[in-house]
């Protein structure tokens, strides 16, 4: 069902997975796995990844938010997405007409 990328059919979708997984049955395993999927997604390159939901930047944008607000991850959304909202930004506001 996950491919390679990194937005909700790939990667992200993957970690929610694992953190639904570890809330549900409350074995570690799970969770290390989805924290150590998540420590490569956050370290990866944004660029040049498509900007849609499933493959793409609004997925990993949609995904951080979802975490966070579950309590999965501590983080300001703010400054977690920050960068990933100004490349957004700038691809809507330049896109062609």
């Amino acid at each position: 069902m996950y491919d390679n990328s990194l937005g909700m059919c790939g990667k992200m979708g993957k970690v929610i997975a694992l953190y639904q997984l570890y809330d549900r049955t409350e074995e570690e395993e799970w969770k290390e796995q989805a924290d150590a999927i998540l420590d490569r997604l956050v370290s990866a390159s944004i660029y040049p990844l498509p900007f849609d939901y499933s493959f793409g930047l609004i997925g990993i944008g949609v995904g951080f938010e979802w975490l966070i607000r579950k309590g999965f991850i501590d983080a300001c959304p703010d400054l977690l997405l920050k960068e990933i909202d100004e490349v957004l930004i700038r691809i809507i506001v330049f896109r062609p007409q």
